[in-house]
């Protein structure tokens, strides 16, 4: 699980990232992924109201406003903590929240939690930005998680004073605390028995997701591993500038066998070398591994997983969501008619593949991604056992 932290001023070390830290210290203790984004280091232009992203789904402007979206997509939560400026927030957390509409739908089902700090010690203007963001994040869909009262608000007059205040950065824990408490009742049943389900066999499995390009596997794999604390390794990085179908060779010696050894991975795949792709593909031996992708389940990765899930989704549905996520992310040429190119060479190369294996049939369980949205990570799965 990741909980992103955002401290809205534009001055470092103030006292509402003070405030920030206080309420991230329970998600440190329980484990999650935190990460912090301080907008005093980044460059965030306005939004110009070009409309571009009504098109493409994707803001037209170049700056660190690309760095907070990652974020988003990566976060089951946020917390924002903001000063108040003449009762409203400040222009740099003013430009990210009007600029959140290009990828609004991104935020939905997320958990959101509010901080506010003033000079003001009626509280007026730190209300008022509460409610600022607290609409920021019902109008994204998301759902917002009280403190104490409806958020934590705090005054203070100089870059420090809210350290002497133990009361309020106790209240900033208890919002953190509070989150952590709602996120632990949303986590999707389907997705939790399956979860209970894998653990019984071992500690820390191998696991295996499958299912056509849009069925919502990565999805699925990554709300997975959020839940146990798993590595994930996605086939198109294996196959990249590779053979699309028969990846499982390198899969199986280059990740999966150094790592049921006991060896931490570092690896790089023969099309990162052939094209100097920089990095490589890290693992982690001591936690559990999922591998997703297209083929994922085929009998060659079967006969060495713990676990193997197959993601079900209307095919007509699946194309429709990769044309549009390719379109929206700038791949495959960033056109209607060569996304469609190239999903059609792809279904062409895979489909006989997929068919010929069959691996619905054999699968430990079989998920319904028809629900599924890859802008919305809160799904509820429905799970059949498979006889087969």
């Amino acid at each position: 699980m990741n909980i992103l932290g955002i401290a809205g001023t534009p001055r470092k070390g103030g006292n509402s990232e003070h405030l920030l830290h206080a309420a991230l210290e329970p998600f440190f203790e329980a484990g999650w992924d935190v990460t912090k984004i301080l907008l005093s280091e980044m460059k965030i232009e306005p939004c110009t109201g070009c409309e571009i992203c009504v098109e493409s789904g994707r803001c037209s402007i170049d700056d660190d406003m690309s760095k907070i979206y990652e974020a988003f997509e990566k976060c089951n939560a946020i917390i924002i903590s903001s000063p108040t400026y003449y009762r409203n927030v400040p222009a740099q957390l003013k430009a990210v929240i009007d600029r959140t509409f290009a990828v609004k739908g991104l935020l939905k089902g997320k958990l959101g939690g509010v901080i506010s700090v003033g000079r003001g010690t009626s509280g007026g203007g730190q209300c008022i930005v509460l409610t600022i963001v607290n609409n920021y994040y019902l109008s994204s869909g998301m759902l917002c998680v009280p403190g104490e009262l409806n958020g934590v608000v705090a005054t203070a007059y100089k870059p420090g004073d809210i350290l002497e205040q133990p009361r309020r950065l106790e209240q900033a824990r208890v919002l953190g605390y509070n989150i952590l408490g709602y996120a632990k009742m949303l986590v999707p049943p389907g997705l939790d028995a399956v979860a209970r389900e894998i653990l019984e066999i071992t500690p820390k499995p191998l696991i295996l997701v499958d299912g056509k390009g849009g069925s919502g596997k990565t999805t699925f794999a990554k709300k997975l591993a959020d839940v146990l604390g798993a590595d994930i390794v996605h086939s198109d990085d294996v196959a990249w500038w590779a053979d699309v179908v028969q990846w499982d060779g390198e899969m199986l010696e280059g990740i999966i066998r150094p790592w049921i050894s006991g060896e931490n991975v570092s690896y790089k795949p023969s099309g990162w070398i052939k094209k100097n792709r920089d990095g490589h593909i890290n693992v982690d031996a001591t936690k559990s591994l999922i591998i997703e992708g297209c083929g994922a389940c085929r009998k060659t990765l079967r006969k060495v997983a713990d676990y193997s899930i197959w993601v079900d989704t209307d095919p007509d549905i699946s194309r429709e969501r990769v044309i549009k996520r390719d379109l929206a992310n700038g791949e495959n040429g960033a056109t209607i008619e060569s996304v469609t190119e190239f999903t059609d060479w792809f279904d062409s190369i895979i489909d006989p593949f997929l068919a010929e294996e069959e691996a619905w049939k054999y699968v430990n369980a079989i998920v319904s991604g028809m629900h599924s949205n890859l802008r919305q990570k809160e799904i509820i799965y429905g799970i059949t056992k498979n006889k087969g």
